[in-house]
């Protein structure tokens, strides 16, 4: 970041936040509510480094943070989100396709590029199908248009007795299906 910011012309000043032509490098995120503050402060701790100051406008509740990201009034979303379904294309089709009728879109849709491929990756005849153009709509996302940068993954994890069985889980930690799980002994 440091390296690409320099080379467009940033340069940091004394307080350590890059300027460029008498403007300070200020970014506004709106934060949802339940965002937990350590990963926040992270996150802004990095962007200074970086020379860029960060400043989070925390919602305090659901329709709050709504409001928010559907004015546009931030420059940069940061959001973390769940597959919610089995849909390889849920997530990409909820953010950033342009035929999503959600206010956002407005603000985060990606083009007409990926557009055709989320199409492709709803339409598809299997789930491998929609797997692959889900992925290559990704691809199209953060290596060509870069309008997402992932920054983690939270692994869900499961432990159980060995007297347990049946468990296989699914994509989506909302439709965990339980019903398959039974005890042996």
């Amino acid at each position: 970041a440091e390296q690409l910011l320099e080379s467009k012309g940033w340069k940091k000043g004394g307080d350590g936040i890059r300027e460029k032509d008498g403007r300070k490098l200020s970014l506004v995120t709106p934060a949802q509510f339940d965002f937990e503050p350590e990963s926040l402060q992270f996150i802004q701790a990095q962007a200074r480094r970086a020379g860029i100051d960060l400043k989070v406008d925390k919602a305090s509740d659901g329709a709050a943070y709504g409001q928010k990201i559907n004015s546009g009034a931030w420059d940069v979303a940061i959001n973390y989100w769940n597959q919610n379904d089995g849909t390889p294309a849920s997530i990409v089709q909820r953010l950033w396709y342009g035929k999503n009728t959600a206010a956002r879109i407005k603000f985060t849709n990606v083009g007409e590029k990926f557009d055709k491929l989320v199409d492709e990756a709803l339409a598809a005849p299997d789930t491998a199908t929609s797997a692959q153009k889900s992925v290559d709509a990704m691809k199209v996302l953060l290596e060509e248009q870069a309008a997402a940068i992932p920054l983690t993954s939270f692994p869900q994890i499961f432990a159980f007795k060995k007297s347990v069985a049946g468990f296989q889980a699914h994509p989506s930690v909302n439709q965990q299906p339980w019903t398959s799980v039974y005890r042996t002994k």
